[in-house]
């Protein structure tokens, strides 16, 4: 087993996994707990495929589709840690449709705390930003649009919209 492996057990086991000496019962017992809606089991699901671990118990091969998926229960669950590892993955592939699913990723985990997606939101292009605001203010002033942002807790495309109307 090489190093990187061994600390990438460690970590797992200790911090996710809890410190149990056998990983294969464990990895199933989150995957178990996940599909009954315990959120944290499904954003362990989904940090151990995303990385991918090789040991002498277990093997898991990293797979992005699994670990979206995972991640996606969990952010689902308001795990905010996985909604801005989701931001990172879509926003890493590329492409506008990726775009548009790392923006509403970082938004979610932005609107909740989490500062370091608020800052990568921001560094994201702002062409879907912008074709929103052209289909929402269609017929409305921009001081609607605002409010209409405030009341549902969009507190980023608020941002966005000021800064692209002044530019």
């Amino acid at each position: 087993m090489n190093l990187k492996n061994k600390i990438t057990l460690f970590i797992l086991s200790v911090n996710i996994l809890g410190a149990s000496n056998n990983l294969p019962d464990t990895f199933i017992k989150h995957e178990i707990k996940c599909e009954n809606g315990i959120f944290y089991s499904c954003y362990v699901m989904g940090a151990l495929y995303d990385q991918g671990i090789n040991t002498n118990d277990i093997h898991i091969v990293p797979d992005k589709t699994k670990a979206i998926y995972f991640y996606k229960k969990s952010c689902d669950g308001d795990n905010i840690k996985a909604c801005a590892i989701l931001g990172a993955l879509y926003m890493q592939e590329g492409g506008k449709t990726n775009e548009i699913m790392a923006r509403k990723y970082f938004e979610k985990a932005c609107n909740a705390g989490n500062k370091t997606s608020c800052t990568l939101l921001r560094s994201l292009p702002h062409h879907e930003t912008r074709d929103l605001f052209n289909t929402i203010l269609k017929g409305k002033s921009w001081f609607a649009v605002i409010i209409q942002f405030y009341l549902q807790g969009r507190k980023y495309e608020i941002y966005s919209f000021i800064k692209l109307t002044i530019n």
